[in-house]
């Protein structure tokens, strides 16, 4: 009778500990975890101040940190753009491409890497535009207390000189939004973009 007894209990603890392991992972803010990492690749970036090359490098700690991700900030998103121009919208996040921008018909894709810091991936990477491309983004989700959102600037990755360098960025702050002119930086190309505080 006690081995009936032991068991009960030992099958009703093994159930209330898998029931408290699936609600607890369970959540719908999705918030990200400081170790989780970006996949750009070196993590060394360049100090803050102006380079030699009239670009202003940003420092990894001074991009955007994400509060919380949202599950349509996931995956990939895609449109065919082609010489008329048009543009591609990823969750809160819009890039348009001017017409005669590019020669061709071509898949545009945009995403954002799973990280600590609020970054977004154009591409095809390399993709070269004739013509002016704007990439808007929202720091919605991102820690901004206490931060000039004035001040906010996009940066892209420049994997030629291994630093973040600053577009011209025009700010809306009663929409939280940054748009930045990504022909007129010294990257004419698609790459890794970021908001600097």
């Amino acid at each position: 009778m006690d081995t009936k007894k032991g068991t009960r209990y030992f099958l009703l603890g093994s159930l209330l500990a898998c029931a408290l392991l699936y609600f607890a992972g369970c959540s719908d803010t999705n918030t990200l975890s400081p170790t989780e990492t970006s996949a750009l690749t070196p993590t060394t970036l360049a100090k803050k101040g102006k380079g030699g090359d009239g670009t202003d490098p940003a420092a990894a700690s001074d991009l955007l940190m994400v509060r919380k991700r949202e599950e349509n900030e996931d995956g990939v998103s895609s449109a065919v753009i082609g010489p008329e121009g048009g543009f591609l919208v990823h969750a809160a996040h819009r890039l348009d491409v001017s017409a005669g921008a590019l020669s061709e018909p071509m898949e545009l894709t945009f995403s954002m890497p799973v990280s600590d810091t609020l970054m977004f991936d154009l591409g095809p990477d390399g993709t070269q535009f004739d013509g002016p491309v704007k990439l808007t983004v929202s720091w919605d989700h991102a820690f901004t207390s206490g931060l000039d959102e004035t001040q906010f600037k996009v940066v892209v990755w420049n994997p030629t000189t291994q630093v973040w360098e600053s577009v011209p960025t025009s700010i809306d702050t009663e929409l939280n939004l940054a748009t930045g002119d990504l022909l007129t930086g010294s990257l004419k190309h698609f790459s890794r973009y970021a908001i600097r505080k």
